[in-house]
């Protein structure tokens, strides 16, 4: 089968000759398929009478993941032409492209676009903005051939240029450019200045198609003008250039070379007579086929040369590049990296949704303006029960500040809760295709409308939170949220991170007004403390009884969680320990640190030595110095059997760690670790640790160094770890080489949450699931 794509400007004449080119194609007695793939759904009318037929993205089977039966989407037009139109939104709204992406999908699935049941297919494409979508044609194989329609005319040329790019870009797909067609507008034109431009593109012009009031005739008759006038010059010119299509040969094509912009503008003013800038896109590699910048690699004479003991290896893994400085690039460069294969650390999403963890406890309704797919990137405190892409780094909070009870837990309102119990409430509107093609501004407006009327007299605001998908299509997000704030007297609150690269802290706004209201001078909570950035969870709730055990009060709790009464009476204390999070450093910095109270920023508590310093020097900046000594001695006793056996078990395993220069320094600087000390930590639980490097250096027991995935791949199945480290759920590269996945997950503080530590690491090493059946689950992953 055939398969011809034309391409063009808007308006230039792109339709009018595919419909020839299938009556022509017809009246040979072939089996002809014209597919529409423009928004206006015009490409047919004139082989079916006029009458605009039923658009595929108006099917039900548009969102059918079966497809159903595909042929219904096929109208049988004038001359036996097989007639589908993609069809799109309203203009000014959603995106068309994905439109034309799942209508081709749809064909493919439904056999349509085979051999045996079509001649020859015809594609006629908006070619003005070459999106992934209006490029599904090429970009799935499924055009063989390109047409590129074009006028005398400056900027239709200029749109050819691009369109030669798209066919440049996606020329391994087997696509090759056939040449222009030069639809004419004026009856005198330099027809050579066409055909010097098409040899600067690599091509050349196929016909030039003349000025005939034959078109304008048929077209107000609604049929082809092959049809209305055989013998006109349009016509003969139009069953010329079919016969030249079918015998062109694809294997005997050049891959296009389009101009630069500046050198298109150049030439043009010279009707493309000189010689192109030495920038000319030709000498440049294909933008698919180009790499992405990439993570520098330390030079062989800058890397370290490692040796074999513990403390020696934490030290000479120093050399780092920070995690929350700089940039990690675009999500396009993340996931389109040629050297994803050797990434082991999420860095992009952990980046991104960091912030979010500076949560407002109070009865708030979050929408979420995106596709069910964008929370499986979202941290599970938000979208609990929900599958996830990754393992973040942090634990999810269970609850915020406030003091103790006599069994160890919060009192009074402060209490933790969940976020259904402190009132917090979730709605998506989870974008599908159609909403993608239409646009989502109605699917929000609803689901906006619904969070408001539940809001009334039961939250204290709304927050709307729009991404990636609602951006990309041109979804006017704020203006909704605006309309609905002059009806309604709840606040709503509009972010969008996929816009600013900032989510809004509301948290922290809401702190820093609450401190700027209280009075300078106000009495203080004697052996108090605040503590600011710790995790939630068990550990945590341990060692705040061991504070109250050493006299120690804890008056505020905040971050990852904020409720407005901690806020209040934050400044009740004397005394502020931060946890050591390079994620929380920009806020320590502005709304902590400022503060008229001391501030204490300590090694987090992991670990005996840690958990030991920590107790003594928070007690004594309470007041009580020498009790939180006294109070460790008790509760080592209790851990210290656990500890041994623990020690002891993590003395048969050992773990593994995959880095580059960009990531080696994170396992000894907690700052880029969520504040846990990783290296330094098991090996004071006893644990064998083996870092593979990328690059060049000096082999060591301890350090062992790739430079192919290829070597990686045979390190990783012959290393002497049980475990390896990624922050990629279901890591199939650890899978297949046999070996277990740990995170940050199971890293907890204090003695009692060492000794759990110790037990899920234990456990994951000795675990043989990987080692027995890693062969079988790699080939099916």
């Amino acid at each position: 089968m055939e398969r011809i794509a034309i391409f063009g400007k808007g308006g230039i004449g792109k339709s009018t000759l595919a419909g020839n080119l299938a009556a022509v194609y017809a009246k040979a007695g072939k089996r002809v398929l014209l597919v529409g793939c423009d928004p206006k759904h015009d490409t047919t009318v004139a082989l079916t009478e006029g009458r605009p037929i039923r658009t595929v993205v108006e099917q039900s089977m548009f969102m059918d993941a079966a497809g159903g039966d595909v042929s219904k989407v096929l109208v049988r037009g004038r001359l036996g032409v097989d007639c589908v139109e993609a069809g799109g939104p309203e203009p000014g709204i959603g995106c068309a492209g994905r439109g034309i992406s799942r209508m081709i999908e749809l064909l493919d699935g439904g056999g349509l676009l085979r051999q045996e049941r079509h001649d020859v297919a015809l594609f006629d494409v908006l070619g003005d903005v070459v999106c992934g979508g209006f490029a599904a044609p090429l970009r799935q194989g499924f055009a063989d051939k390109v047409v590129i329609v074009t006028s005398e005319e400056l900027m239709s040329l200029y749109a050819v240029n691009n369109i030669s790019r798209a066919i440049r870009n996606y020329a391994a797909n087997g696509i090759a450019l056939a040449g222009l067609v030069a639809n004419l507008r004026d009856r005198v034109v330099d027809r050579k200045a066409l055909e010097r431009f098409a040899e600067f593109l690599g091509t050349r012009v196929l016909a030039f198609l003349p000025h005939d009031p034959a078109v304008r005739e048929a077209e107000l008759r609604r049929v082809t003008a092959v049809e209305h006038a055989p013998g006109s010059e349009v016509a003969k010119k139009v069953t010329a250039l079919a016969k030249d299509l079918l015998k062109f040969e694809r294997g005997r094509a050049k891959v296009p070379t389009p101009l630069s912009d500046e050198s298109f503008h150049e030439l043009s003013r010279q009707d493309f007579v000189g010689v192109p800038r030495a920038s000319q896109e030709a000498s440049q590699p294909s933008p698919r086929g180009a790499p992405f910048v990439q993570t520098p690699v330390p030079a062989e004479a800058d890397m370290p040369t490692p040796l074999p003991s513990g403390a020696e290896l934490e030290k000479e893994l120093s050399w780092q590049a920070s995690l929350w400085k700089g940039s990690p690039g675009p999500n396009s460069q993340v996931w389109g990296s040629p050297d994803q294969w050797r990434r082991f650390f999420c860095d992009f999403e952990t980046r991104r949704h960091a912030r979010t963890r500076l949560e407002v406890q109070a009865p708030v309704i979050h929408v979420w303006h995106q596709d069910l797919e964008c929370s499986y990137a979202t941290p599970d405190y938000f979208y609990a029960g929900l599958p996830s892409f990754f393992k973040f780094p942090w634990p999810r909070p269970i609850g915020p500040e406030g003091d103790e009870g006599p069994d160890g837990r919060q009192e009074g309102p402060d209490a933790p809760q969940g976020p259904e119990e402190m009132g917090v409430r979730e709605a998506m509107t989870n974008l599908r295709d159609l909403d993608v093609i239409h646009g989502g501004g109605r699917k929000l407006d609803e689901t906006l409308g619904l969070a408001v009327a539940r809001a009334e007299g039961k939250a204290q605001a709304v927050v709307v939170h729009s991404t990636c998908v609602p951006t990309v299509i041109g979804d006017d997000a704020k203006a909704v949220v605006d309309r609905w704030q002059k009806r309604s007297k709840i606040p709503i609150v509009y972010t969008n991170p996929a816009e600013t690269n900032e989510e809004v802290d509301l948290g922290l706004l809401l702190f820093k007004k609450l401190q700027n209201k209280r009075p300078l001078a106000h009495a203080r909570r004697g052996r108090s403390v605040n503590l600011a950035g710790f995790p939630e969870g068990q550990a945590l709730k341990e060692l705040v009884g061991l504070l109250r055990e050493a006299g120690v009060g804890i008056n505020s709790r905040v971050l990852p969680a904020l409720s407005p009464d901690a806020a209040r009476r934050y400044l009740d204390a004397g005394v502020q320990i931060l946890y050591p999070n390079g994620a929380y450093e920009e806020a320590y910095k502005e709304f902590f640190e400022p503060l008229p109270i001391r501030t204490v920023t300590l090694d987090a508590p992991y670990g005996v030595e840690a958990t030991v310093k920590w107790l003594e020097t928070v007690a004594a900046e309470a007041g009580v110095k020498g009790r939180g000594v006294a109070v460790f001695k008790k509760a080592w006793e209790a851990s210290a059997p656990a500890w041994a056996a623990g020690r002891k078990e993590a003395a048969k395993h050992a773990l593994g760690f995959v880095v580059d220069g960009h990531h080696v320094g994170r396992l000894t600087d907690p700052l880029q670790m969520w504040g846990v000390p990783v290296l330094r930590l098991l090996m004071e639980m006893g644990f064998g640790v083996q870092v593979l490097c990328h690059g060049k250096g000096k082999v060591t027991p301890n350090l062992a160094f790739f430079q192919t995935s290829e070597e990686l791949g045979k390190l990783l199945k012959e290393g002497r770890f049980q475990a390896v480290y990624s922050e990629y759920a279901c890591d199939r590269r650890l899978a297949e080489a046999g070996k277990a996945q740990f995170s940050l997950e199971p890293f907890e503080m204090g003695l009692a949450g060492g000794v759990r530590t110790m037990k899920a690491l234990n456990g994951i090493c000795g675990w043989p699931f990987y080692r027995r059946y890693g062969k079988y689950i790699g080939g099916a992953l």
